[in-house]
């Protein structure tokens, strides 16, 4: 598997950057501690995002949890531990649920802060809302470009851009002899446009050939035809750039269709960061497919360590790397508001809190 290098600096610059943001507290009417501090955000429990909504959002649960196992929120100001809500609807993979729900949990829960839904699709959808409404969001699985071009002051990066997630997988590709071509397919969404057209950028900036051969709907339950199509074209190399539920669907296609022989390499994008891959196949059929990955179980990062012992506990499994960058999403946020100098209660803080230049 593919590990990218600069994941976990990523993460690690994000939460300064996000830290310091909520640092810059305007003078404003003083108030006293929160009764609890309430964050909202949204899971998808069906559609084609539930694959990974679903660890992501287990993700970020835990994180939560075991702060309020520890009492609470510890808010050095006060000298005092302040329990968190995480207040959650289901969005059901579709932007415009994730819209309503998003501005159900500003409007009507009244929350204080924002984890993203999952996905560029719907992270770009309720990055609006953040804006608008001028509540603080970490986006943790929001890596198309576009969405940090808006100029949005409130949404705060926990991960790399669409850009830097393709670097990896370019790079593998020009170490090989004779820099093969790549044929890429991919479903029909705004991440997956952003990811294939970044790996076909960067391969021509690098000297090599990619090519986005076919584009597939995101519900698609037979992907025969694009596949057919990239060995029709005799690439050497098929890539899928896909949210799990494409990924092993494209995988599976590829192995009932005999087809597995007659690529050098095969390029699974997402699901090969996730445990359960190798249990869905023969160990022997999968061997040498490779993919990429923002985090694995071996870095030696903050709590790496302590988060996949708890996750296992809490629900029985171990963790994927979309259940990692879920927790990290809500670990920067919960962190960023430990380190308030004060709290100025909602409507203060909304308006008072600042974001410092993007570079």
């Amino acid at each position: 598997m593919v590990k990218k290098r600069f994941g976990k600096s990523v993460v690690a610059v994000s939460l300064f950057v996000f830290a310091v943001a909520l640092m810059v507290i305007q003078p404003c009417a003083a108030a006293g501690p929160p009764a609890q501090v309430l964050i909202g955000t949204t899971v998808s429990n069906s559609g084609y995002m539930a694959e990974d909504s679903i660890p992501s959002f287990k993700g970020r649960q835990l994180a939560v949890n075991l702060v309020n196992k520890q009492g609470g929120l510890f808010l050095s100001k006060y000298n005092k531990r302040v329990p968190v809500k995480l207040v959650y609807y289901d969005d059901r993979s579709e932007p415009s649920t994730a819209v309503k729900s998003f501005e159900r949990l500003a409007t009507k829960d009244r929350v204080d802060f924002f984890l993203a839904a999952h996905g560029s699709e719907l992270s770009f959808a309720v990055a609006k809302i953040a804006e608008t409404n001028k509540i603080p969001m970490t986006i943790y699985a929001g890596y198309a470009n576009n969405i940090w071009t808006q100029g949005y002051k409130w949404i705060f990066n926990v991960g790399p851009t669409a850009s830097e997630y393709s670097q990896a997988f370019v790079a593998l590709v020009k170490s090989l002899p004779g820099k093969p071509k790549v044929g890429l397919i991919h479903e029909d969404g705004l991440w997956a446009k952003a990811v294939s057209g970044a790996m076909v950028n960067l391969a021509k900036q690098a000297g090599l050939d990619f090519e986005v051969v076919d584009v597939y709907p995101a519900d698609s339950k037979d992907v025969s035809a694009s596949v057919s199509k990239v060995i029709a074209a005799g690439y050497p190399i098929i890539g899928t750039v896909s949210h799990v539920r494409n990924d092993l669907l494209v995988t599976r296609t590829i192995l009932e269709m005999g087809a597995a022989n007659k690529f050098k390499m095969i390029y699974v994008q997402t699901a090969t960061g996730y445990p359960s891959f190798a249990e869905k196949f023969n160990p022997k059929q999968i061997q040498g497919i490779v993919g990429t990955s923002v985090w694995a179980s071996s870095i030696k990062t903050y709590f790496n360590k302590e988060f996949q012992t708890e996750y296992k506990k809490a629900y029985g499994e171990d963790p994927s790397w979309v259940s990692a960058i879920g927790f990290a999403g809500a670990q920067a946020m919960l962190e960023a508001i430990r380190r308030l100098a004060m709290w100025t209660g909602r409507k203060c803080a909304r308006r008072s809190l600042k974001s410092p230049s993007r570079p």
